[in-house]
């Protein structure tokens, strides 16, 4: 099957800037792509042109963040992922495993069954992360789909970062942190 630009869907990433999810579940087409057979051949292959004048003008680097996880996952750029420079070809394999703990969440973690809504291993810390930014200025994170401040303007930058800091530093969020990894490369 050939894929489209309609199998992607794109939101924004305070870090990374524009991203793209190739058939994520909130594709309207739900298709899945699945690939039985090892090698580049027979597996999804892109070119992509960078548009490198588009990149934000914070951003030091060019190239493509690749990161490889379940389409259920709300995906997480800065916290992993491939960079892929430019101008050359790469081939990347992967395999993925899947991790199902035992069913007691009091003795094996707090992980949460939500019947395949999965959230992924970040989405609480990020989650607790955009929280902690509308509480503590009254502005939303960008990609929680909600209009933001001008991130070109080193205020709002600095902002975001001195939230982050005290985020990181508050030791008492219950964020979740044993649920299990869906990728693994």
């Amino acid at each position: 099957d050939k894929c489209t630009v309609d199998n992607f869907t794109s939101n924004f990433n305070l870090k990374q800037g524009n991203c793209f999810t190739f058939a994520s579940s909130q594709d309207e087409l739900r298709k899945t792509w699945d690939t039985v057979k090892p090698g580049p051949k027979n597996g999804l292959r892109l070119e992509l042109n960078i548009e490198a004048d588009e990149y934000l003008t914070s951003s030091t680097v060019g190239g493509i963040k690749v990161l490889i996880h379940d389409n259920l996952e709300y995906p997480f750029p800065e916290d992993g992922g491939l960079i892929v420079a430019p101008g050359f070809y790469t081939t990347i394999g992967i395999r993925k495993t899947n991790i199902k703990r035992l069913s007691s969440a009091s003795a094996y973690g707090d992980c949460i069954d939500n019947n395949g809504d999965s959230t992924g291993e970040n989405f609480f810390s990020d989650d607790g992360f955009r929280k902690a930014l509308v509480k503590s200025t009254g502005k939303p994170a960008p990609s929680a789909g909600i209009r933001y401040c001008n991130i070109s303007m080193f205020e709002d930058l600095d902002c975001v970062d001195r939230a982050q800091i005290r985020f990181s530093e508050n030791k008492k969020l219950g964020c979740t942190d044993f649920c299990p990894p869906s990728v693994q490369a």
